[in-house]
């Protein structure tokens, strides 16, 4: 558990923009029409304010660590770049299944049982969760 840590907003900002850069997402505002911006915005104040709060991490490489919170046994999840098996590890759920797929690429790009995420109190989930479509966007 993180004894209280916080993190100045700028400080947050410019891990974000090197976050976003070293992973080469795209998160270029202006081509995104109205409801893309809606969806991008909520899950960028999700992730900074847990940047903010000192429990979502980037290292030097890019790659973001979450510390749960609220999840009976708090644990620290390290989003790893997903690769084709990430994306396979999908087709293994069947058709109706989302989440259960979501949650096999998740534990894929973790390297973690896909039901630790099943496991998770929803406040943690949905950070692990905008993380994940960051990258699979």
């Amino acid at each position: 558990m993180l004894d209280n840590k916080v993190v100045a907003a700028e400080v947050v900002e410019a891990e974000w923009d090197r976050f976003v850069s070293l992973n080469e997402f795209d998160c270029d505002e202006k081509t995104m029409d109205k409801e893309e911006l809606k969806e991008f915005y909520a899950m960028k104040r999700k992730i900074l304010a847990q940047m903010v709060a000192g429990r979502l991490t980037i290292d030097a490489d890019g790659i973001p660590s979450y510390s749960t919170f609220k999840t009976k046994t708090p644990v620290t999840i390290t989003f790893y770049e997903p690769t084709g098996a990430s994306m396979m590890a999908m087709d293994r759920k069947s058709k109706g299944q989302d989440v259960a797929k979501l949650f096999a690429a998740m534990g894929d790009m973790c390297q973690v049982d896909p039901k630790t995420f099943a496991l998770m109190h929803a406040v943690d989930l949905k950070i692990c969760m905008s993380l994940a479509n960051l990258f699979l966007a």
